[in-house]
């Protein structure tokens, strides 16, 4: 994830500078880590530029896409559903800060 995060040259593979092994994806074009738990196949729905408070371009995007398909590890599906502190996976705190996900809870919402 982090060497993946390394600002390269257009058309430098991320997957080969990651060592990374490719899979297919089921219904979009682009491949996906095989090695991964869980995958997120999405389409793209619109792709916008972020200005600053003074209108400037910042270089920085907003891009909202649509899940189509969600390839997951059977070795992680649990009584039908996927079992997030099986996978352990990795969460950005911010700044340099990551945490493995070892254990989740349920917080249901309160009702109206």
């Amino acid at each position: 994830m982090n060497r993946t995060s390394q600002e390269v040259d257009f058309g430098i593979s991320e997957f080969d500078l990651a060592r990374l092994e490719m899979a297919p994806c089921r219904l979009v074009k682009a491949p996906r880590v095989a090695a991964a738990a869980a995958s997120l196949e999405c389409r793209l729905i619109s792709c916008t530029e972020l200005v600053a408070l003074d209108g400037r371009p910042t270089d920085n995007w907003w891009v909202v896409g649509q899940v189509v398909a969600t390839p997951i590890d059977d070795r992680f599906i649990k009584d039908g559903r996927f079992d997030t502190a099986g996978a352990r996976p990795l969460s950005r705190c911010g700044y340099h800060d990551y945490a493995v996900v070892e254990r989740v809870f349920e917080l249901k919402r309160p009702p109206r």
